[in-house]
């Protein structure tokens, strides 16, 4: 039943209030009056408000800046990021009118990205925008990230994501979903597996700056001299580095060892994953379950923590991050750094070149020589994306966007692979690797490491170690994603780890600390 509350909300919303006023005096003498009679005076007073009895059509919506662009022309989607040099899209000059420049968080130093750098100045050619690096270290983007998003800091107009930070990031609420940019025809360019990283709830939310791959690196010289030969497993390894540990400490010092990685953060984890996938095992079980009880886990977890009860490490590399260790393996204190990111081969040969002229590189490797072969290779491989506030103004929206666009494109990709040594989710990259090589700007990356200040990077004519390890492991890569309570349990496994590495605990009694926290979140 229409009530007479609703025909007094609908006469004070469409007539003037002179109008209103005489109807209200016409009809509260019988609040319960027939809303046909009601409507029909409201439309008799309401006559000479609308001229001839007719109301203007509504206004067409307002395209937003990336709407207007023409992301298919002046060749189609595909054509364009496939291109030896990538195509801007027509239209994008219009689109971000008055952006002169904007700002990112890079994930981890700007020092050691010289593709990164190379893809800015690039982008900066093309369309005279400046990008700005805020280098982030990897322990700090997941609350970096979320205080910036709190705080709708519009001075940041990217921000830096990793897996599997990722989703643990408030993405719906904060950040700008960007589906457009992902149509049937350029989701297909990519690795299947690409979608799993970068959506959410069925929505694109970031573009991929590089897939991470990781190799376990060794000096040559160390190991002939110790008499060792190239481990094929992860259990020949640990003894190689044994040995290596004895003939170095005995022939170049006390401050000298078998092997060195970093422990804070993700690091550690990281390492324990991929000894997990050596033995054909997955870190979260079918029901969805961290199972730190099985022997596999066990298994992972003292070959790590052996290092340190052994003395193949130093102990400091309990506080070491990344770059800790990079620089410790790269002025030749340790015989091998394993698990490192893939790009460090072409950092340590351009940066550490005594260093890097005496390595050799080997992927992930299956656990025993009893296992088979098709083990070696399980990898993690992480994807550094960048995520797009929603609270920052349109055409600087339009902006990342494009650079977005650049960034996944073959010349963009190209650069992460070759120069800077990235694994790669793009396929048609490995689909036509050696044709690639001849297409890279040597005197752009020489630029880049100008800026940067370091020395000029190796010039590749073909797949080394470093490429041929990322493409392995960008054709095995495991993709594992954790829910948002995982930074609890992997702060509790990192603190545990402490505890046992100093002799503190046992491996059991960590352990089940470990999965005490994970079965809370269950």
């Amino acid at each position: 039943m229409v009530t007479f509350g609703m025909c007094r909300q609908f006469a004070g919303r469409h007539i003037g209030s002179k109008y209103y006023r005489r109807l209200l005096m016409m009809i509260s003498w019988k609040k319960s009056v027939v809303c046909a009679v009601a409507v029909a005076a409201m439309a008799l007073f309401a006559l000479p408000v609308f001229a001839g009895g007719k109301q203007e059509a509504p206004a067409a919506a307002e395209l937003k800046p990336w709407e207007q662009i023409e992301w298919n022309k002046p060749k189609s989607w595909p054509e364009r990021l496939l291109a030896d040099k990538y195509i801007l899209p027509e239209g994008w000059k219009q689109a971000v009118e008055g952006v002169k420049e904007f700002s990112f968080y890079n994930i981890g130093g700007i020092e050691t990205d010289i593709a990164t750098k190379m893809n800015m100045m690039r982008f900066e050619e093309l369309t005279g925008i400046k990008i700005n690096a805020i280098p982030l270290a990897p322990r700090f983007t997941l609350p970096k990230t979320l205080s910036t998003l709190v705080a709708k800091d519009k001075a940041i107009h990217g921000i830096g994501m990793n897996n599997p930070s990722y989703n643990f990031t408030p993405i719906a609420v904060y950040l700008q979903d960007v589906d457009h940019m992902w149509p049937e025809e350029v989701t297909a360019l990519y690795n299947e597996n690409l979608i799993n990283y970068l959506a959410w709830d069925g929505h694109w939310y970031a573009m991929p700056v590089a897939a991470v791959g990781h190799l376990n690196f060794y000096r040559k010289s160390w190991f002939e001299q110790a008499g060792v030969e190239v481990p094929t497993s992860m259990l020949e390894f640990a003894e190689a580095v044994k040995k290596v540990n004895q003939w170095a400490q005995e022939n170049l010092g006390p401050d000298h060892y078998g092997i060195v990685f970093s422990v804070p953060s993700t690091e550690l984890f990281t390492r324990y994953r991929e000894l997990m996938y050596a033995q054909n095992k997955q870190v979260i079980g079918p029901d969805g379950r961290l199972d730190f009880y099985s022997k596999e886990a066990q298994n992972a977890f003292n070959w790590l923590v052996d290092m340190f009860r052994q003395g193949f490490i130093t102990e400091d590399a309990l506080n070491f991050g990344w770059m800790d260790a990079a620089n410790f393996f790269g002025v030749g204190k340790a015989g091998a750094i394993t698990d490192a990111p893939a790009m460090f081969y072409g950092f340590f040969q351009s940066q550490y070149p005594e260093v890097g002229q005496d390595m050799g590189a080997l992927t992930n490797l299956k656990w025993s020589e009893d296992d088979p072969d098709e083990w070696n290779g399980r990898s993690l491989i992480g994807a550094n994306s960048i995520g797009l506030p929603k609270y920052i103004d349109n055409n600087h929206k339009t902006a990342v966007m494009l650079w977005f666009d650049y960034l996944r494109s073959l010349e963009g990709q190209r650069n992460e692979a070759i120069v800077e040594g990235n694994a790669s989710f793009l396929l048609h990259l490995w689909e036509t690797l050696d044709a690639q090589f001849n297409m890279v700007d040597w005197n752009l990356a020489d630029a880049a490491a100008k800026e940067l200040g370091i020395n000029p990077p190796v010039r590749r004519t073909k797949a080394g170690p470093m490429i041929t390890g990322n493409a392995i492991q960008s054709e095995k890569s495991l993709l594992e994603v954790f829910r948002p309570y995982f930074p609890e349990v992997q702060d509790k496994f990192n603190e545990e780890f402490a505890n046992v590495a100093t002799g503190k605990a046992s491996t059991e009694e960590a352990l089940q600390r470990v999965q005490e926290i994970a079965d809370t979140f269950r």
